[in-house]
Formats: C-alpha cells, sequence, structure tokens
C-alpha cells in the first residue's frame, strides 16, 4: 500500500491531466448549445410522445367547458284550418240482385168445435180446417185428436187425414190414426202431420177426414190446427 500511495502522488499531476482530458468530452457535449436554442424546426414530426411531456403540462392544455347554450323557445301551434266544402254526391251504384225470399209471418186455421166423419161411403170426407195461400213455398203443419164412440172392449177403428188443394187431393200428405177402445165407451187419439208444399197463384189449402172402418158409431175430432208458413224455397216440396 505504501507503494501505492508513492506512486499516485508521484504521479498526481499526471491523473489529473488525464481525469479533465476524459471528461471533458461530456462538459463540452452538455456545453455545445446554447440555452432556448432548440425550437421546433430542429425536432422531428412525431418524435415526442406523451410520455415525454409531464401530466401537469398536459392539463394545462384542457381548456375550461364551455357554458351550455340555451334552447330554443317551442314555437306557436298554428291556428286550425277552416273546413274544406263537402264534395259531390257520388253516382249511385246498381241495383242489387233481388234475394231469396225469408220466413215471413204464419197463416194459421184453427177449429175447436167437434166435426163429424161420415162412416165408409157417406161422402167424400169432411172438410175441417182451411187456408188461402199467396204463390210461395210454406211449411204446413196439421194437428188435432179424433174420437170414436160406440167401441166394444179392445175394438179398434181407423181413421184418416189427407191435405186437398184447390180441390186435389194430395197422395204424399196424408196420415192415418188408429183409435183402440180398452174397455167399452169412447177411444181418443192425436195426430200431427208436417208437409212442404208449393203453392202456384191464389191456393186454397183444406184438412179433410175420413173414417175408413165401420165398426162404432160415427167419430168426430177436435181442437184442429192448420199452420203454414212461407219458407221462400225448398227442393222435394208437394
Amino acid at each position: 500500500m505504501k507503494k501505492i500511495g508513492r506512486h499516485v502522488r508521484g504521479h498526481f499531476v499526471a491523473y489529473l491531466a488525464l481525469f479533465f482530458a476524459l471528461g471533458g468530452t461530456s462538459i463540452a457535449a452538455v456545453n455545445a448549445l446554447p440555452r432556448n436554442s432548440v425550437g421546433s424546426p430542429q425536432i422531428k414530426n412525431g418524435a415526442i410522445q406523451k410520455v415525454d411531456i409531464s401530466n401537469r403540462t398536459i392539463s394545462s392544455l384542457r381548456g375550461l367547458r364551455g357554458p351550455r347554450g340555451l334552447q330554443g323557445a317551442t314555437g306557436a301551434t298554428g291556428a286550425t284550418g277552416a273546413t274544406g266544402a263537402t264534395g259531390a254526391t257520388g253516382a249511385q251504384g246498381p241495383k242489387g240482385d233481388t234475394g231469396a225470399t225469408g220466413p215471413s209471418a204464419s197463416f194459421v186455421s184453427q177449429q175447436t168445435s167437434d166435426f163429424t166423419i161420415p162412416e165408409p161411403g157417406g161422402g167424400l170426407g169432411t172438410p175441417i180446417v182451411s187456408v188461402t195461400l199467396s204463390p210461395g213455398t210454406y211449411l204446413v203443419h196439421v194437428t188435432g185428436s179424433v174420437t170414436r164412440a160406440g167401441l166394444a172392449s179392445g175394438q179398434g177403428a181407423t181413421h184418416s187425414f189427407q191435405i186437398r188443394r184447390d180441390g186435389t187431393f194430395l197422395t204424399d200428405a196424408k196420415i192415418q190414426v188408429t183409435t183402440v177402445q180398452g174397455s167399452t165407451g169412447a177411444a181418443v187419439a192425436d195426430f200431427a202431420m208436417t208437409r212442404l208444399m208449393n203453392v202456384v197463384g191464389s191456393q186454397t189449402i183444406t184438412v179433410v177426414g175420413f173414417d175408413t172402418t165401420a165398426a162404432g158409431t160415427s167419430s168426430t175430432v177436435q181442437n184442429v190446427a192448420m199452420t203454414a208458413t212461407l219458407v221462400g224455397s225448398g227442393t222435394g216440396a208437394l
């Protein structure tokens, strides 16, 4: 160590000169640019990044938010315009086809009195109820009851009721009723018949009653009613 100390003291001046020689380049580089001599021309475009700028500098670059503008006033609603004149009436359309005749009021004929039905061979029968109808298709419904007196126990009698149109009997508008006596006295039976009929022109529809057996005395009918309802049209009508 004594030798090293003697060596350094002996060459101190030389070492000092070497130190300044090596450090002089750095000093010269630091002092090469004058103060405030670097400007925009010396800086390459895009060379300075956000990380090169302090947060304080960035904050100072932001201006204050300006006041919000006032909202414009809503315009007043305009006055309602005058009502326009009524347009001219359009031409009347053509008349449509006539529709089918719908159901209408019923024609009713009713008899509540007793009507005697003659014995076989005693005539053409007894007209009981009748009604005159205008042209059309009708649903004809007939109801009533028949009484046969003078029958022995277990004896029966048959009665026929048929619709006649202007004097012509309708073969498909006929019903037969049989009264059977359980003991001596009178026997009663109800009957009903419904037919669909075509009427051409003005025609009279009549219900006629017949006795077809001669047992006992003459028969009578009561509470016979005929209803004819206009239905417009129908297939299979008589």
